[in-house]
């Protein structure tokens, strides 16, 4: 109602990312941080009794960092800019709450904090492995069931000197992409690992990173792994059946070239009291109170991978492919889902194309006895 002339001032932001500091801290990134690149972490406190007996005091990288994972957290949609981070901590009340004036958080400071900490290619990846373990012990968060996929990124704009920034695999036109694998924690949804790959790399080559991370973070315990069919590849299956010193537990679909003959040879094999009824339910059907329309066939599935020989300094590549090729052999455990409420409608539409096929055959025939009796009048 224009009349009434109300005035609606601006939301101040200052509470989610004092808030948002606060969690950074409490999780210890500016101390792992500052770890990493050999700087001596000073806590808020320090910070002002050095100032308050005017002793000389500086902000370390991590602690310019944090009050980053602040704005991070608390403006997600609205990040600030490098050059406006001086003004944003006025307006946070950072020298009131925090006992440190505005000016430490300048530009070249954060950007300083920035080229530091990207210095070197393991200090991220290193500082979000600390990060995590120290989120885990600190809020009980479970570390033993993790989740593994890749998401494509569009991006658009002039990228000639980015050699990560290329087409999907296949050479489809659009835009250019980036991938991002990412694992997380199962529940919390913690992030474990995450790494940006080129556009035309596809997802199942990366994992093995992916799985060295989770080795390390789990330090000898047993673990489990959910996988996105693209990932679950042989050579990823066999990966982690043999490349760990604990148990990596997996979970996933298999790909349809990996595995559509086996399951057309199971089906074929399997007798109908083979198949099971089982008590999954989506939560929307738990919620109605829907039946359960599930049954699966448990059976075994077996795949073999080519190991490359070993590299011997004396032999040459003629004698390497001579060499006796290796395989590894494995055999695990593959379930077959049926849907029940599906099945009539895949039946009916199974039953058209044996009739469509059937009646394209007996054209075809006809086709070719005409021709014959043409042929022979000749």
């Amino acid at each position: 109602m224009p009349e009434l002339k109300v005035e609606v001032p601006k939301a101040d932001p200052s509470g989610a990312v004092l808030i948002g500091v606060f969690l950074a801290r409490s999780l210890g990134i500016g101390k792992i941080i500052d770890n990493f690149i050999g700087e001596e972490y000073v806590t808020y406190e320090h910070l002002r009794e050095d100032r308050a007996n005017g002793s000389k005091y500086r902000v370390s990288t991590g602690l310019a960092c944090e009050i980053m994972v602040g704005d991070m957290l608390g403006r997600n949609k609205d990040l600030t800019r490098l050059y406006k981070f001086e003004e944003a901590c006025k307006n946070w009340q950072v020298e009131t709450i925090l006992g440190i004036p505005s000016e430490k958080f300048n530009d070249d400071k954060m950007g300083r904090a920035l080229d530091a900490i990207n210095s070197n290619a393991k200090y991220m990846a290193n500082v979000l492995q600390d990060i995590v373990l120290s989120a885990s012990k600190k809020f009980g968060v479970p570390l033993n069931t993790f989740y593994n996929d890749t998401s494509s990124i569009p991006v658009s704009g002039v990228m000639e000197d980015n050699d990560k920034v290329q087409y999907g695999y296949g050479g489809l036109p659009g835009l250019k992409q980036l991938i991002l694998n990412l694992t997380i924690a199962s529940g919390a949804s913690l992030p474990v690992t995450s790494s940006i790959d080129s556009g035309n790399v596809q997802g199942g080559t990366t994992f093995e990173r992916s799985f060295e991370k989770v080795k390390e973070i789990t330090d000898d315990q047993e673990f489990e792994m959910i996988i996105d069919r693209g990932i679950l590849t042989q050579d990823n299956m066999h990966l982690m059946l043999t490349n760990s010193n604990q148990k990596a537990f997996f979970i996933g679909p298999l790909k349809d070239e990996l595995s559509k003959n086996w399951v057309l040879e199971q089906l074929n094999e399997a007798k109908k009291d083979d198949f099971a009824a089982i008590d999954y339910r989506s939560k929307k059907e738990t919620e109605r109170n829907l039946p359960r329309h599930y049954e699966a066939l448990e059976t075994k599935y077996t795949f073999k991978v080519k190991l490359e020989p070993p590299s011997e300094g004396s032999k040459n590549k003629k004698q390497l492919k001579k060499s006796k090729r290796i395989f590894a052999t494995h055999t695990i455990m593959a379930v077959i889902y049926c849907d029940l409420n599906k099945k009539p409608k895949e039946q009916e539409r199974r039953q058209k194309r044996i009739i469509s096929t059937e009646d394209t055959l007996v054209e075809l025939n006809g086709n070719r006895l005409i021709g014959d009796r043409r042929l022979s009048r000749h």
